[in-house]
Protein backbone atom coordinates (compact mmCIF):
# COMPACT_ATOMS: atom_id res chain seq x y z
CA UNK A 1 0.00 0.00 0.00
CA UNK A 2 1.19 3.53 -0.65
CA UNK A 3 0.18 7.12 -0.21
CA UNK A 4 -1.46 8.71 -3.18
CA UNK A 5 -2.81 12.14 -3.91
CA UNK A 6 -6.54 12.14 -4.25
CA UNK A 7 -8.20 15.14 -5.84
CA UNK A 8 -11.36 16.15 -4.00
CA UNK A 9 -13.25 19.41 -3.83
CA UNK A 10 -14.48 20.27 -0.36
CA UNK A 11 -17.58 22.34 0.22
CA UNK A 12 -17.82 24.68 3.18
CA UNK A 13 -20.96 23.77 5.12
CA UNK A 14 -20.53 26.07 8.13
CA UNK A 15 -18.41 29.04 9.14
CA UNK A 16 -17.97 30.24 12.71
CA UNK A 17 -15.75 32.49 14.77
CA UNK A 18 -16.07 35.79 12.89
CA UNK A 19 -14.58 38.56 15.05
CA UNK A 20 -13.86 35.95 17.75
CA UNK A 21 -10.25 35.19 16.86
CA UNK A 22 -7.21 37.25 15.94
CA UNK A 23 -4.97 34.54 14.48
CA UNK A 24 -6.27 31.01 15.13
CA UNK A 25 -3.42 28.51 14.97
CA UNK A 26 -4.17 25.09 16.48
CA UNK A 27 -7.43 23.15 16.31
CA UNK A 28 -8.51 20.04 18.21
CA UNK A 29 -11.81 18.23 18.73
CA UNK A 30 -12.36 16.33 21.97
CA UNK A 31 -14.38 13.13 22.43
CA UNK A 32 -17.51 15.13 23.35
CA UNK A 33 -17.41 17.12 20.14
CA UNK A 34 -16.08 20.34 21.63
CA UNK A 35 -13.70 22.45 19.57
CA UNK A 36 -10.47 23.79 21.02
CA UNK A 37 -8.66 26.67 19.31
CA UNK A 38 -5.33 28.26 20.14
CA UNK A 39 -5.15 31.91 19.10
CA UNK A 40 -1.59 33.16 18.73
CA UNK A 41 -2.89 36.67 18.06
CA UNK A 42 -4.83 37.10 21.31
CA UNK A 43 -2.55 34.82 23.38
CA UNK A 44 -5.56 32.72 24.41
CA UNK A 45 -6.99 29.22 24.15
CA UNK A 46 -10.72 28.81 23.59
CA UNK A 47 -13.07 25.87 24.12
CA UNK A 48 -16.25 25.93 22.02
CA UNK A 49 -19.15 23.52 22.21
CA UNK A 50 -20.44 21.58 19.21
CA UNK A 51 -22.56 24.60 18.24
CA UNK A 52 -19.44 26.82 18.40
CA UNK A 53 -20.62 28.65 21.51
CA UNK A 54 -17.75 29.71 23.83
CA UNK A 55 -17.47 27.51 26.92
CA UNK A 56 -14.04 28.36 28.31
CA UNK A 57 -11.29 30.85 27.53
CA UNK A 58 -7.85 30.72 29.14
CA UNK A 59 -5.32 33.52 29.05
CA UNK A 60 -5.78 37.29 29.09
CA UNK A 61 -6.88 38.73 25.77
CA UNK A 62 -4.06 40.52 23.92
CA UNK A 63 -1.78 40.33 26.97
CA UNK A 64 1.21 37.97 26.56
CA UNK A 65 3.00 36.62 29.60
CA UNK A 66 4.88 33.71 31.10
CA UNK A 67 3.14 33.26 34.45
CA UNK A 68 0.43 30.77 35.42
CA UNK A 69 -2.38 32.90 33.97
CA UNK A 70 -0.94 34.02 30.64
CA UNK A 71 0.32 32.56 27.39
CA UNK A 72 2.53 33.95 24.68
CA UNK A 73 1.35 32.75 21.26
CA UNK A 74 0.08 29.26 22.24
CA UNK A 75 0.35 26.79 19.39
CA UNK A 76 -1.70 23.64 20.08
CA UNK A 77 -3.94 21.80 22.54
CA UNK A 78 -4.58 18.12 23.30
CA UNK A 79 -7.57 16.94 25.35
CA UNK A 80 -7.95 13.70 27.34
CA UNK A 81 -11.22 11.82 27.76
CA UNK A 82 -11.26 12.66 31.47
CA UNK A 83 -11.30 16.36 30.63
CA UNK A 84 -7.69 17.16 31.46
CA UNK A 85 -5.93 19.03 28.68
CA UNK A 86 -2.46 20.13 27.61
CA UNK A 87 -1.49 23.41 25.94
CA UNK A 88 1.73 24.03 24.03
CA UNK A 89 2.74 27.59 24.88
CA UNK A 90 5.05 27.52 21.97
CA UNK A 91 6.37 30.59 20.24
CA UNK A 92 7.68 32.54 23.24
CA UNK A 93 7.62 30.47 26.42
CA UNK A 94 8.72 27.04 25.14
CA UNK A 95 6.65 25.13 27.66
CA UNK A 96 3.71 22.73 27.94
CA UNK A 97 1.00 23.26 30.55
CA UNK A 98 -1.49 20.75 31.97
CA UNK A 99 -4.96 21.80 33.17
CA UNK A 100 -7.83 20.06 34.92
CA UNK A 101 -11.33 20.05 33.34
CA UNK A 102 -12.22 23.37 35.01
CA UNK A 103 -9.23 25.14 33.50
CA UNK A 104 -7.10 25.09 36.65
CA UNK A 105 -3.37 24.72 36.05
CA UNK A 106 -2.03 21.52 37.60
CA UNK A 107 1.43 21.25 36.07
CA UNK A 108 3.93 22.60 33.60
CA UNK A 109 7.14 21.41 32.01
CA UNK A 110 9.60 22.66 29.44
CA UNK A 111 12.56 24.99 29.25
CA UNK A 112 14.02 27.08 26.47
CA UNK A 113 17.34 26.17 24.89
CA UNK A 114 19.39 28.22 22.45
CA UNK A 115 19.97 26.07 19.35
CA UNK A 116 22.20 26.39 16.33
CA UNK A 117 23.04 24.04 13.49
CA UNK A 118 26.35 22.63 12.29
CA UNK A 119 26.61 20.11 9.45
CA UNK A 120 22.96 19.20 9.86
CA UNK A 121 23.25 18.43 13.58
CA UNK A 122 21.37 20.47 16.15
CA UNK A 123 23.70 21.78 18.83
CA UNK A 124 22.96 23.80 21.93
CA UNK A 125 24.74 26.06 24.37
CA UNK A 126 24.73 25.04 28.04
CA UNK A 127 26.80 26.88 30.61
CA UNK A 128 28.76 28.51 27.75
CA UNK A 129 29.71 25.05 26.42
CA UNK A 130 28.64 23.81 22.99
CA UNK A 131 27.05 20.36 23.13
CA UNK A 132 25.01 18.07 20.90
CA UNK A 133 23.21 16.62 23.93
CA UNK A 134 19.81 18.24 23.95
CA UNK A 135 18.13 17.63 27.26
CA UNK A 136 14.63 16.31 27.72
CA UNK A 137 12.03 19.02 28.28
CA UNK A 138 14.22 21.52 26.46
CA UNK A 139 12.12 23.02 23.69
CA UNK A 140 12.52 25.55 20.93
CA UNK A 141 8.96 26.18 19.75
CA UNK A 142 6.85 23.23 20.93
CA UNK A 143 4.55 23.51 17.93
CA UNK A 144 2.16 20.54 18.11
CA UNK A 145 0.87 17.97 20.60
CA UNK A 146 -0.36 14.39 20.32
CA UNK A 147 -1.93 12.62 23.29
CA UNK A 148 -1.76 8.81 23.37
CA UNK A 149 -3.99 8.04 26.31
CA UNK A 150 -3.72 4.26 26.53
CA UNK A 151 0.07 4.61 26.61
CA UNK A 152 -0.13 7.55 29.06
CA UNK A 153 2.00 9.68 26.72
CA UNK A 154 1.90 13.29 25.64
CA UNK A 155 4.12 13.84 22.59
CA UNK A 156 5.53 17.23 21.64
CA UNK A 157 6.72 18.39 18.22
CA UNK A 158 9.86 20.25 19.29
CA UNK A 159 10.05 22.19 16.04
CA UNK A 160 13.36 24.03 15.96
CA UNK A 161 15.19 21.20 17.75
CA UNK A 162 14.02 18.95 14.88
CA UNK A 163 12.64 16.20 17.05
CA UNK A 164 9.59 14.76 18.76
CA UNK A 165 9.66 14.18 22.51
CA UNK A 166 7.16 12.06 24.44
CA UNK A 167 6.47 12.34 28.15
CA UNK A 168 4.33 10.64 30.74
CA UNK A 169 0.97 12.38 30.55
CA UNK A 170 0.24 11.77 34.22
CA UNK A 171 -3.25 10.48 33.38
CA UNK A 172 -2.81 7.07 35.00
CA UNK A 173 -2.95 6.83 38.77
CA UNK A 174 0.45 7.24 40.34
CA UNK A 175 2.07 8.75 37.23
CA UNK A 176 3.52 12.22 36.90
CA UNK A 177 4.35 14.27 33.82
CA UNK A 178 7.96 13.21 33.39
CA UNK A 179 10.17 12.35 30.39
CA UNK A 180 9.26 8.96 28.98
CA UNK A 181 12.42 8.41 26.97
CA UNK A 182 10.93 8.02 23.49
CA UNK A 183 12.51 10.81 21.43
CA UNK A 184 12.89 11.00 17.67
CA UNK A 185 16.08 13.01 17.50
CA UNK A 186 17.80 15.25 14.98
CA UNK A 187 20.09 12.34 14.12
CA UNK A 188 17.28 11.03 11.94
CA UNK A 189 17.41 14.22 9.86
CA UNK A 190 13.69 14.72 9.91
CA UNK A 191 13.85 18.49 9.73
CA UNK A 192 11.61 20.90 11.60
CA UNK A 193 8.55 19.03 12.92
CA UNK A 194 5.46 21.19 12.53
CA UNK A 195 2.58 18.85 13.35
CA UNK A 196 1.95 15.42 14.86
CA UNK A 197 -1.17 13.31 15.36
CA UNK A 198 -1.64 9.73 16.58
CA UNK A 199 -3.94 6.89 15.63
CA UNK A 200 -3.73 3.30 16.83
CA UNK A 201 -0.19 3.80 18.17
CA UNK A 202 1.13 5.23 14.90
CA UNK A 203 2.50 8.75 15.22
CA UNK A 204 2.06 10.67 11.97
CA UNK A 205 3.84 13.97 11.46
CA UNK A 206 4.77 16.57 8.89
CA UNK A 207 7.95 18.59 8.59
CA UNK A 208 8.48 21.95 6.93
CA UNK A 209 10.99 22.85 4.29
CA UNK A 210 14.47 23.25 5.75
CA UNK A 211 16.62 25.24 3.36
CA UNK A 212 19.64 25.21 5.66
CA UNK A 213 19.83 21.41 5.80
CA UNK A 214 18.38 21.05 2.28
CA UNK A 215 15.50 18.92 3.54
CA UNK A 216 12.15 19.03 1.71
CA UNK A 217 8.79 18.98 3.49
CA UNK A 218 8.04 15.39 4.43
CA UNK A 219 5.49 13.13 6.03
CA UNK A 220 6.68 10.55 8.57
CA UNK A 221 5.17 7.62 10.44
CA UNK A 222 6.48 6.09 13.66
CA UNK A 223 5.30 2.90 15.33
CA UNK A 224 4.98 3.93 18.97
CA UNK A 225 4.82 0.34 20.20
CA UNK A 226 8.55 -0.07 19.64
CA UNK A 227 9.73 3.54 19.62
CA UNK A 228 12.30 2.86 16.93
CA UNK A 229 13.49 5.77 14.84
CA UNK A 230 13.96 3.51 11.80
CA UNK A 231 10.21 3.58 11.27
CA UNK A 232 10.73 7.15 10.09
CA UNK A 233 9.65 7.58 6.48
CA UNK A 234 12.35 9.60 4.75
CA UNK A 235 10.77 9.72 1.29
CA UNK A 236 7.13 9.16 0.48
CA UNK A 237 6.99 8.76 -3.30
CA UNK A 238 6.36 12.05 -5.07
CA UNK A 239 4.56 13.97 -2.36
CA UNK A 240 7.69 15.36 -0.70
CA UNK A 241 8.50 17.57 -3.67
CA UNK A 242 5.21 17.83 -5.56
CA UNK A 243 2.49 18.37 -2.99
CA UNK A 244 3.95 20.17 0.00
CA UNK A 245 5.19 23.74 0.09
CA UNK A 246 4.98 25.10 3.64
CA UNK A 247 3.19 22.49 5.70
CA UNK A 248 2.06 23.71 9.09
CA UNK A 249 -0.68 21.60 10.67
CA UNK A 250 -2.59 18.35 10.58
CA UNK A 251 -5.96 19.96 11.28
CA UNK A 252 -7.98 16.82 12.02
CA UNK A 253 -7.34 13.30 13.26
CA UNK A 254 -4.88 11.42 11.10
CA UNK A 255 -5.84 8.43 8.99
CA UNK A 256 -7.40 5.40 10.58
CA UNK A 257 -4.53 3.16 9.60
CA UNK A 258 -6.72 0.10 9.93
CA UNK A 259 -9.60 1.29 7.78
CA UNK A 260 -7.53 3.51 5.48
CA UNK A 261 -9.65 6.58 6.03
CA UNK A 262 -8.34 9.89 4.64
CA UNK A 263 -5.96 12.35 6.25
CA UNK A 264 -5.64 16.09 5.83
CA UNK A 265 -2.46 18.16 5.94
CA UNK A 266 -2.66 21.98 6.04
CA UNK A 267 -0.25 23.76 3.69
CA UNK A 268 -0.35 27.54 4.10
CA UNK A 269 2.36 27.98 1.47
CA UNK A 270 -0.08 26.86 -1.22
CA UNK A 271 -3.16 28.01 0.65
CA UNK A 272 -4.96 24.69 0.81
CA UNK A 273 -5.35 21.40 2.64
CA UNK A 274 -3.97 18.28 1.00
CA UNK A 275 -6.17 15.20 1.21
CA UNK A 276 -4.59 11.74 1.23
CA UNK A 277 -6.26 8.37 0.86
CA UNK A 278 -4.77 4.93 1.44
CA UNK A 279 -2.69 5.24 4.55
CA UNK A 280 0.84 3.80 4.54
CA UNK A 281 1.89 0.47 5.89
CA UNK A 282 5.20 1.20 7.68
CA UNK A 283 6.79 -2.08 6.57
CA UNK A 284 6.10 -1.49 2.89
CA UNK A 285 9.40 -1.57 0.92
CA UNK A 286 8.65 1.75 -0.77
CA UNK A 287 8.51 3.40 2.65
CA UNK A 288 11.66 1.87 4.11
CA UNK A 289 13.88 4.12 6.18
Amino acid sequence: MYLQRKVRLFQIIEEHGKDMFYMPHGLAVDHKGNYWVTDVGSHQVHKLDSSFRPVLSIGEKLVPGDDDHHFCMPTDVAVAKNGYFFIADGYCNNRVLKFDPTGKLVGTFGAAVEPFHSSGIVLSIKNSVVTDELGSSEFVIPHSLALIEDMNLICVADRENERVQCFSAGLAEGHRTIPAGIPITSADQIGRVYAIREKKHYLVGVTGRDEKDQLPPQLFVMDMTNGKANTFVKKLLFITTYVFSQVHIIPVDVSDLGNREPALVGDFGRGHSVHFADAPEPNHPDLAA
